[in-house]
């Protein structure tokens, strides 16, 4: 999320906020086996919006896939913030696509 903007966390300024988290599992992960994670952004909302990953071994192919909801708000309050516009730009770029 630096990448697009956002500073480091801190619970008094907007930040990241885990809503929904779904993870559905395909494949074991062995201790000390390396594992390569994807991210895409999904959608973009006005104050929220949904990832996608994935976690890859080299033995078992995918491992798992996951979803989650992410809120823009202040940790501390709860006060939600609408997405900025340079973080829309930003992430549909880093995409190449339209979000």
């Amino acid at each position: 999320m630096r990448l697009h903007g956002l500073d480091a966390p801190d619970p008094n300024q907007p930040g990241c906020v885990l809503a929904r988290l779904e993870v559905d599992y395909s494949a074991p992960v062995f201790y000390d086996e390396r594992v390569l994670v994807t991210v895409r952004a999904a959608r973009l909302g006005n104050s929220s919006l949904d990832l996608e990953y994935a976690a890859w071994t080299a033995e078992h192919g995918r491992a798992c896939s996951c979803k989650s909801v992410i809120v823009l708000a202040t940790a501390a309050s709860g006060e939600k913030f609408r997405i900025p516009d340079d973080m829309r730009r930003s992430m549909a770029e880093f995409e190449g696509r339209e979000l």
